[in-house]
């Protein structure tokens, strides 16, 4: 989708959007539905910003680039299959953390063959550095189906999600066929906890809570176990801190836990989907090649030296301009001229990713398993999320599998956050395997994400409707 250079002359559009992120990417779709005339550009040569997906080799390199000790490209990793060993002992160090190699540190020759066998399946790769996924019956689903954006993009049922309870896996019980099953829960617990999931999704039988009231204290008055309220907050509601717990209302805890129970059996066992080829990479794509479709001009690989104001009013990026711009956060720091954003709290988020030689049979082809804060040994302060993506998701080559965490950092480094995270599912540690992310990730289900492209929208085109429903023949749309 990626436009040929533009001419030398300046060209004018309504609107410009710097970035490919999903919030800019809904976006842009937005307003070229509203009749603008959008230039979507990127400074890389993919879309997806913090969001992409990347082959191996991709993935990597840009990887590399966080580690001031190391450093691997692309023509190095190229030449492990005509070269031998063009590595030394830090980058295998750093590889053996990501790649389950399945040989010994100590074993050079072995290693070797292991990485250029992996290297040469490198394009079966899709490896997202920001996991999602979408609730069935969220907002993101309904606008994919309204917009027709969904014909581009194709997703799965997840099968398991799990939380870290006791010692074990435990699956999480969303729908009345999980409570029964749940051999975990106490007969008068699964009473009380029918009773609550009932009350969530049923509007008329919800009970009267008081404005301003904790979700917290509510859960108290339930007579709910403290395992159960545990789980329904780190999993049902996802509140990854105990500061957030703290601070959710009732209103907002009783809405999330309506959420996951709506969604559960829609298209599965589980309230969750997970796009084909990643998630938030995906939904980037097909929001831009809806754009495009409508007329929207695309450039990436769209290096920007300087933005000039005009008196008159608006922008020039050379050879763009136009009376509006929005820009991703990316770009706030490394473009002079750029306008002030809307403030918001940075934060940053601990990840590791793991290619592994094959799928932790217990974990399933997609799921999701929630880690508690102060899980256990694991005194983790943030719960941690892991995604564990099999082959038929098609983000690796057959029989392999990718295991993908996350946390809101609080340790010294994304190691301390995550190291003993992965020992616990693995049960091995594969060594130095975690990078750090000042992007704080979108939120399963991209509500926020939505409610913010949303909010430009109407900014700008208070009259118009946000995407109308798409005219499609024999179809008829609510």
């Amino acid at each position: 989708m990626a436009s040929t250079a533009p001419s030398k002359s300046i060209e004018s559009f309504d609107v410009v959007i710097l970035g490919t992120g999903v919030v800019q990417s809904i976006l842009a779709a937005a307003l070229v539905r509203a009749g603008k005339k959008v230039c979507h550009v990127d400074q890389n040569g993919y879309y997806g910003e913090q969001c992409a997906a990347f082959t191996l080799k991709g993935f990597l390199e840009k990887l590399s680039k966080q580690e001031s000790s190391v450093k691997v490209d692309v023509e190095v990793l190229s030449g492990v299959e005509t070269k031998g060993d063009p590595l030394d002992e830090a980058a295998w160090k750093w590889l053996h953390g990501i790649l389950d190699l399945t040989v010994s540190e100590s074993n050079r020759e072995s290693k070797v063959r292991a990485l250029e066998s992996m290297l040469k399946k490198d394009r079966q790769y899709a490896i997202e550095f920001v996991p999602n996924l979408l609730f069935s019956t969220g907002a993101m689903v309904k606008l994919l189906v309204k917009s027709n954006v969904g014909q581009y993009v194709d997703f799965k049922a997840v099968e398991h999600v799990f939380i870290w309870e006791n010692g074990e896996l435990q699956k999480v019980p969303g729908s009345k066929e999980d409570v029964f099953k749940n051999d975990n829960i106490s007969l008068i617990d699964k009473r009380r906890l029918m009773k609550f999931l009932m009350s969530t999704a049923n509007h008329e039988e919800s009970p009267t809570i008081p404005d301003g009231a904790s979700f917290k204290s509510y859960l108290d008055s339930t007579g709910l176990s403290d395992q159960l309220k545990r789980v329904i907050l780190n999993a049902l509601c996802l509140y990854t801190t105990e500061d957030v717990q703290e601070q959710a209302t009732a209103k907002d805890g009783m809405d999330k836990t309506r959420l996951f129970v709506e969604s559960v059996g829609r298209f599965g066992p589980t309230p969750f989907l997970g796009g084909m080829y990643g998630t938030a990479s995906e939904l980037s794509q097909a929001f831009c090649r809806l754009a495009a479709v409508y007329g929207g001009t695309y450039i990436l690989d769209f290096h920007i030296s300087s933005i000039t104001e005009l008196e008159t009013g608006g922008v020039v990026i050379f050879p763009i301009q136009a009376p509006i711009l929005i820009s991703s956060p990316a770009y706030r720091s490394k473009i002079p001229g750029l306008p002030e954003q809307d403030k918001r709290t940075e934060k940053v988020i601990s990840r590791a990713a793991i290619v592994l030689s094959k799928q932790v049979a217990a974990l399933g082809n997609l799921s999701l398993t929630v880690i508690p804060p102060k899980t256990g040994r694991l005194v983790n302060t943030n719960g941690i999320l892991c995604y564990h993506l099999g082959s038929e998701n098609g983000v690796c080559p057959d029989g392999q599998a990718l295991l993908l965490l996350e946390t809101e950092a609080s340790g010294k480094s994304a190691a301390d956050d995550l190291e003993a995270a992965v020992h616990l599912l693995l049960n091995s540690s594969p060594g130095n395997l975690s990078f750090s992310s000042l992007e704080a990730s979108p939120g399963i289900g991209f509500e926020e994400v939505l409610s913010e492209a949303e909010r430009i929208f109407a900014r700008l085109c208070p009259n118009d409707e946000f995407f109308p429903a798409a005219q499609i023949p024999g179809r008829r749309v609510e």
